[in-house]
């Protein structure tokens, strides 16, 4: 698709001059550094974007939770730890003397438990999941960052350019002082009275427009500072063209729709996966617990001086699972309903990433064809009547209330195309983040491919 634009007055309309409260404005209004925001040595949107992205303390907070759970799989991967333990068995109670009894002894015992089957290397590969998936949760939170930054950024650079536009008109209609006072030969003439008069009240109902497109681009650059480290909330903005900052993405629309591949359905997926090794992990606890035992038992001398033997011991011991063979059954079943949840969550993220990519993919073309048809259509009609309007009044035939209409009509068409403009642009931020594409390290950390599914792709069961 290609929204290339058409408009004669096209050039002007989307310069954005620093001091746009001010220009053609004959009454004061308190100049605030929301005047300075648009320099042309101002950060750009990429720029913004980058610095944004530095100092998101959302992405720093996915990678420490990302850097731990790789520390837990770490971890996962070792056997428990062996006890140790010292004992005195067999101490007589009438007289504690260590040599009355033979089988008296200081014994040193060791145990170390098995894992159960492949437990150790389930649980490990659980945790390698988790630390993906938060990888691919911080690609999905990016994307979002850079959605609403740009939303943010669109309402402070549309919010300038409507002040320009009335900035503008304020200047034309500050002119046609000029010409009432060319028409009429005395300055107490009732009809020039009523013209000034009404001129001034058009002034008054612009200067309200002004305060109102202020206030826009006051709320919108305090949201913008949201996305900003303290030492660069007074940061200066470049004034730019949003549909040249926000191009269009380069896609094939058909393709989009089947094969979408946004960090959001990845992680769909991935969690699905992980699913699967909360199943086969719940199963693994229901096989035998074994531990191995190990003892030295040192025995002192008889009273009669002659040396004892030592004992060795060796055992093995096992958990029987028949008394809790409940609680096994459930927690397998619980893993089970689980995976079955992330898999229903799968299908349903399909299924709005492909409604969201359809909905702005229409969205665009339509507005693209409001707009071409508001360029090349409406704007020439709207000056043919603004020349008829001041030809007639010149001439003595015309109304002033007509020729104030028409210059204010155009001021409506222009605000109008701004907005159209500004809604564009903002299908193109929703069109980008669809088609976010996930990175290429993304893949299960069992060995398997992340193979995303189709928009149309087939269920779990």
């Amino acid at each position: 698709m290609s929204f290339t634009l058409h408009s004669r007055q096209m050039r002007w309309r989307w310069a954005i001059v620093p001091a746009v409260c001010v220009a053609g404005i004959n009454v004061a209004i308190a100049a605030g550094p929301e005047q300075q925001n648009l320099r042309p040595d101002g950060l750009s949107l990429d720029q913004l974007t980058e610095l944004a992205l530095e100092h998101s303390p959302q992405l720093r907070g996915i990678g420490w939770r990302q850097q731990a759970h790789q520390d837990e799989a770490r971890l996962a991967s070792y056997w428990p730890k062996p006890n140790l333990s010292v004992s005195m068995l067999n101490l007589p109670t009438d007289s504690l003397d260590v040599r009355q009894e033979p089988m008296t002894q200081l014994q040193l015992s060791l145990s170390q438990p098995i894992p159960q089957g492949q437990s150790l290397a389930l649980s490990s590969q659980w945790r390698r999941q988790q630390a993906q998936l938060e990888a691919l949760r911080q690609q999905w939170q990016q994307a979002m960052i850079v959605r609403q930054l740009r939303q943010f950024w669109l309402s402070v650079q549309v919010s300038y350019q409507a002040l320009t536009l009335v900035g503008h008109s304020r200047t034309e209609l500050a002119s046609l002082q000029s010409v009432v006072a060319s028409r009429y030969r005395y300055a107490s003439s009732s009809a020039r009275q009523t013209e000034l008069a009404i001129l001034a009240a058009e002034q008054e109902q612009l200067l309200d427009q002004t305060l109102h497109w202020q206030q826009q681009a006051d709320v919108a650059r305090q949201r913008l500072n949201e996305f900003l480290p303290d030492t660069h909330w007074q940061i200066r903005l470049r004034a730019s063209d949003p549909l040249e900052q926000l191009a269009e993405p380069d896609f094939d629309p058909q393709q989009a729709i089947h094969h979408i591949h946004h960090p959001a359905l990845a992680l769909a997926q991935l969690r699905a996966q992980a699913g699967e090794t909360s199943v086969a992990l719940a199963r693994e606890q229901d096989k035998p617990r074994w531990r191995l035992q190990a003892a030295y038992g040192y025995r002192s001398d008889d009273p009669g001086g002659q040396d004892r033997a030592d004992f060795i011991s060796v055992g093995v011991g096992v958990e029987l699972p028949w008394p809790n063979s409940h609680r096994s059954h459930h927690r397998v079943q619980a893993a089970v309903n689980r995976q079955k949840a992330d898999w229903s969550q799968l299908r349903q993220t399909q299924q709005q990433l492909a409604s969201g990519l359809s909905q702005w993919m229409a969205e665009a073309r339509l507005l693209h064809a409001r707009l071409e048809r508001l360029s090349l259509h409406r704007l020439p009609l709207v000056d043919a009547r603004i020349d008829a309007a001041e030809a007639v009044y010149r001439h003595d035939d015309g109304s002033f209330t007509e020729l104030i209409q028409a210059r204010l009509a155009r001021l409506k068409t222009e605000l109008e195309q701004v907005q159209l403009q500004a809604s564009l642009a903002h299908a193109r931020i929703q069109l980008a983040y669809f088609l976010t594409e996930t990175h290429s390290d993304a893949s299960d950390p069992s060995g398997r491919s992340l193979v995303l599914p189709s928009a149309q792709g087939g269920s779990h069961d």
